[in-house]
């Protein structure tokens, strides 16, 4: 279901206090038009009722695409998260073990960016751990050719049916590279199998996870890779 819940927050602009409906969480099946409105960033807009500033507001809640079976809980400390995923992971819960009958896709995310990501990650049909072992390997090869400039957050997006991730330090874009699809078909190609004995239903999948999973497959399959 969906829900929504109240919370006091002072303007940003005018510092009067306002009272704010917020999302707990979000189905699309049950608000479909919610899926437009995440990606798009409306279904966080704030309006100021006393000087009018607009702002985009940035706090954790659960999405989730039942048509697709995936669910992305987006939590805002690291205390929030491993709560997550003590419920995720209870095998008493007759809840979550519906959600593994049903193969469902469960994430847990710490950034709105991270949140978003996932999201077209899914609805372009993609495995996330894959395009996460993709950017690593851009990672690498971009920390090769520039000296200067290290991307402290890599996202992924598409564009005209093609992948692409976005390089930003601070905010500020470095650069925009393609995934070729013989990229993500090789590296799919060459993990699968790997990640089949090693994947147990993990929730965090992202930039650490990925160098975790290239370092353990390294051991397995030796350096030459």
């Amino acid at each position: 279901m969906s829900s929504k819940e109240n919370i006091e927050l002072n303007c940003p602009n005018c510092g009067k206090k306002q009272t704010v409906s917020i999302w707990k969480s979000i189905n699309t099946s049950l608000n479909p038009e919610m899926k437009e409105a995440v990606r798009n960033k409306s279904a966080f807009k704030y309006t100021c009722p006393d000087c009018g500033y607009e702002t985009i507001l940035d706090y954790g809640f659960l999405y989730h695409q039942m048509s697709d079976r995936f669910m992305i809980q987006y939590v805002q400390t690291d205390e929030s998260a491993e709560k997550v995923k003590d419920i995720w992971s209870d095998e008493n819960s007759p809840m979550m073990r519906i959600m593994r009958e049903k193969h469902y896709l469960m994430r847990i995310v710490r950034t709105q960016n991270e949140l978003l990501e996932k999201i077209e990650i899914f609805d372009a049909g993609l495995d996330d751990r894959i395009v996460e072992l993709c950017k690593m390997f851009i990672l690498i090869w971009y920390s090769e050719q520039k000296k200067e400039d290290w991307p402290d957050e890599v996202l992924y997006y598409r564009q005209d049916e093609d992948n692409y991730v976005q390089l930003l330090s601070n905010g500020n874009l470095l650069g925009d590279m393609i995934i070729p699809k013989t990229m993500y078909d090789k590296i799919k190609e060459d993990y699968q199998p790997f990640l089949a004995e090693i994947w147990n239903g993990g929730f965090f999948v992202n930039q650490s996870w990925a160098l975790e999973t290239f370092q353990t497959f390294k051991d397995h399959v030796g350096e030459s890779y």
